[in-house]
């Protein structure tokens, strides 16, 4: 079970590294959710800039599944656009493969000049 160390911060703690981790905006000020964002999107995954359209609100909730050597994350997103920083991945663990299985809205993944939709 996830338990929440930080709810002002909206961080929640894994005591278990084969359990779920459950992270969310929905209780983060508004404000701040960009930039929360972003810090848990560099945590678990890269090093990444995160922008957002300025005409809605930034919302996203993750569920990142532990599964033998792998971790699977399921994803509910706002549009947001992320853009991996020079020099990326500093850590090995983040240097992986990402497969997206979209289930509403629109996808535009780039890399380099090659566009993937």
């Amino acid at each position: 079970m996830c338990i929440n160390a930080a709810s002002l911060s909206g961080l929640q703690v894994n005591s278990n590294k084969n359990e779920v981790l459950r992270l969310s905006t929905s209780i983060i000020p508004i404000r701040e959710r960009q930039g929360w964002l972003r810090d848990v999107i560099c945590r678990e995954y890269a090093n990444v800039e995160v922008t957002s359209p300025s005409n809605s609100v930034l919302s996203q909730d993750l569920l990142i599944f532990p599964w033998d050597k792998l971790r699977l994350s399921t994803i509910q997103s706002s549009g947001i656009s992320l853009k991996r920083l020079p020099k990326e991945p500093h850590l090995i663990s983040q240097d992986a493969y990402f497969a997206v299985i979209l289930l509403s809205g629109d996808y535009l993944l780039e890399q380099d000049v090659e566009k993937f939709f």
